[in-house]
């Protein structure tokens, strides 16, 4: 089954870069990369702003935690924002095409 993770990038070319070697992994299937949008946020005791990327990939629900990891070393926020949706449902293709598209080495996706 699909899931996706939301996460933010100082830029557009970190966004391309992280999701890039993703891909080349074979850990995800598609990202989509949002470029530009502004952010406010709480940061070390005060409120801070600025652009920022953001990025929609879609991963196995069992390869969460190894994407994850992964974002984490080449992001170069102390803290990443990694927020993952499982979906309850997708189309048989896209779960054909999640199976057929991640490296089989690193997971077994749910047929159900």
């Amino acid at each position: 089954m699909l899931s996706l993770l939301y996460v933010t990038c100082p830029t557009l070319e970190e966004g391309r870069h992280i999701v890039t070697i993703l891909l080349s992994e074979r850990l995800i299937v598609c990202a989509n990369i949002i470029p530009t949008v502004f952010s406010l946020y709480q940061w070390e005791g005060s409120i801070q702003e600025g652009k920022e990327a953001i990025l929609l990939i879609k991963t196995a629900v069992d390869l969460v935690a190894s994407v994850s990891s992964r974002i984490k070393a080449l992001h170069s926020y102390t803290c990443p924002l990694i927020l993952v949706i499982a979906a309850d449902a997708t189309n048989p293709a896209i779960d054909a095409w999640l199976k057929e598209s991640i490296h089989k080495e690193h997971t077994t996706v749910d047929e159900t």
